[in-house]
């Protein structure tokens, strides 16, 4: 089907537009959705609090001439602990943002040559605070401490198969006394608790 549509795109291996690139990946999103349907695997709406997460259904983003699972204006989230568990499993519907958890250096690279705004300036001192933290370093502290947390939760056997806002929030607490108690309500900035979580081991 590829193929076929490569074909009638006039492609033939020459250069292809983003526009184009992303006009077909939609349409390709949209037929399988429908079969998805149609074959009984409707996903609840977006608009669903307690909707069921299944890591189909987000199209992907195409700029600079490649293929992303998170928009060009997505930035690695600067949040607490739960947060980051909570966007780790269930992605954004509305603006087509995978669950990180699928994130691969691919995703994120380009980050690297994007200059620090004046948010993520803020705080920032000493002879690199101006410079950006290299993506592949953020992505490989993300996934170590998502997985300290995934490895905890099957080690108490809290691991829950449908999921849902509420069963993440389920498998959190079934571990949050693995924290220290100050991290304990999810709150604290995930870099730092990566950081703690490395040194105790």
């Amino acid at each position: 089907q590829v193929k076929e549509a490569l074909r009638q795109y006039g492609i033939n291996g020459n250069h292809m537009a983003e526009q184009r690139i992303q006009e077909l990946l939609n349409q390709f999103q949209l037929d399988l959705d429908g079969r998805l349907d149609r074959a009984g695997f409707q996903q609840a709406g977006a608009n669903e609090v307690e909707r069921i997460e299944t890591g189909q259904g987000y199209m992907l983003h195409v700029y600079g001439g490649v293929m992303h699972r998170v928009p060009a204006d997505w930035r690695f989230p600067r949040c607490g602990v739960l947060d980051l568990w909570r966007q780790w499993w269930i992605g954004d519907t509305v603006r087509h943002i995978h669950p990180l958890r699928f994130l691969k250096i691919e995703d994120v690279q380009h980050l690297d040559g994007i200059p620090l705004d004046e948010t993520e300036q803020h705080g920032r001192n000493g002879r690199f605070g101006q410079q950006r933290r290299a993506a592949k370093r953020t992505l490989c502290d993300l996934r170590f401490l998502m997985n300290w947390i995934s490895n905890k939760v099957e080690s108490v056997g809290a691991k829950e198969e449908v999921i849902t806002l509420s069963s993440v929030n389920r498998m959190f607490e079934a571990v949050s006394h693995f924290f220290s108690q100050e991290e304990r309500n999810g709150q604290k900035n995930w870099l730092t608790v990566v950081r703690a979580v490395r040194t105790r081991g």
